[in-house]
């Protein structure tokens, strides 16, 4: 059984399961061949309802991930990073597809270390396969693999000039949410 077979398998299993609920279900318009998801109105969410992005990253690139939870958090989006909510005894691979399928978006860190991740290659293949947008930023120089070629990704290898509010606006356009951070980085320099 190869990797899409697994993916496609796992998949099913997990948007038949009535547990997991990863978006409403769909009005007849959105049910019509090709209709596309209307964006939902912006309105103020509390801390549960906020709009969730999966974070995937190699363990090597983990300050750069927290980093980036912290930026989404200061903004009022969540960052899911698997660190920080499996719990010992759980099953972290069930724990990971479903937070997967329920974020709005697959948050990508390229890096050496992410492509030769076989987590972090499950993750963002599994989100393509079940249909989940992919935003890639590139952390570090290395090369993509061929199936996400086609994305244009964010370039985060300039420390002093990385582009945190296109990011921004690209998540609340995907969200339907406004929000907003400056670029000052940690030190204080003005980038972009």
């Amino acid at each position: 059984m190869d990797l899409v077979e697994v993916l496609e398998a796992e998949l099913q299993r997990l948007t038949s399961s009535e547990a997991v609920s990863a978006q409403p279900p769909a009005t007849p318009k959105e049910t019509a061949k090709g209709a596309k998801r209307e964006k939902p109105a912006t309105v103020r969410r509390s801390e549960k309802q906020r709009p969730k992005f999966f974070i995937s990253h190699a363990k090597e690139d983990g300050d750069f991930a927290e980093n980036l939870k912290g930026r989404l958090k200061e903004v009022g989006l969540d960052g899911w990073i698997d660190i920080d909510v499996l719990e010992a005894g759980v099953d972290w691979r069930k724990e990971i597809d479903e937070a997967i399928l329920a974020s709005q978006a697959l948050i990508l860190i390229l890096s050496p270390d992410s492509k030769s991740s076989e987590y972090v290659t499950y993750e963002w293949a599994f989100a393509l396969g079940s249909g989940l947008r992919i935003v890639p930023l590139m952390l570090r120089d290395t090369g993509i693999h061929p199936r996400l070629e086609a994305f244009q990704y964010l370039d985060f290898t300039n420390r002093r000039a990385r582009p945190w509010s296109r990011l921004v606006a690209l998540l609340e356009e995907i969200s339907g949410e406004r929000v907003a951070l400056t670029d000052t980085p940690i030190g204080g320099e003005r980038s972009e």
